[in-house]
């Protein structure tokens, strides 16, 4: 069944379809809100929040199309409001096994190399972290990006362009 339908159950009021929904979005929501707050726990909570508030505002949602970006902005809102952990570390194995094999990026989970690469992702200011988060990890376009960010297409390029060249100076200091 494609997505737009099973949204449209959703709107008719069908709870089977959030479960749906669920089992679809869960693995990268919880990735997304790991990556953003660094805590296993906090993510854990932000996943279901965010499921939610879907429910519950289901019917605000005009486009079907727009489902993703605007489930992103939720997640990205609410980890924001969580914010950031004192430390960061790579991914525990809880969180990697939760994570969708197939999306882009998620080799990365698999090598101790890319153990450096977390860290410099965690360096970078949240808006820009959230930026690469959701281009890298969650294989979003500009477009979908600047409508979950709540900010401009452009703002969203230039942003993704800050956050290489920054990744890039922390990567070279680090001497990888």
């Amino acid at each position: 069944m494609k997505e737009r339908d099973i949204i449209e159950r959703l709107k008719g009021g069908d709870k089977q379809a959030l479960g749906e929904l669920y089992e679809i979005y869960i693995s990268s929501a919880l990735r997304t809100a790991y990556l953003i707050t660094s805590d296993r726990f906090t993510a854990e909570d932000i996943a279901a929040e965010s499921f939610i508030e879907v429910y519950k505002s289901i019917g605000k949602l005009k486009n079907p199309e727009a489902f993703k970006s605007w489930l992103y902005k939720i997640i990205v809102r609410l980890s924001w409001k969580a914010g950031k952990s004192a430390s960061r570390m790579r991914p525990d194995e809880n969180i990697i096994s939760l994570a969708d094999k197939n999306g882009k990026g998620d080799e990365y989970f698999e090598s101790e190399r890319y153990t450096p690469l977390y860290a410099a992702i965690d360096a970078l200011p949240i808006k820009l972290k959230t930026t690469v988060i959701l281009y890298w990890f969650d294989e979003m376009s500009i477009k979908e990006i600047a409508k979950a960010m709540g900010c401009f297409e452009g703002t969203v390029k230039s942003r993704l362009f800050t956050a290489k060249k920054r990744l890039r100076e922390i990567l070279k200091e680090e001497d990888l």
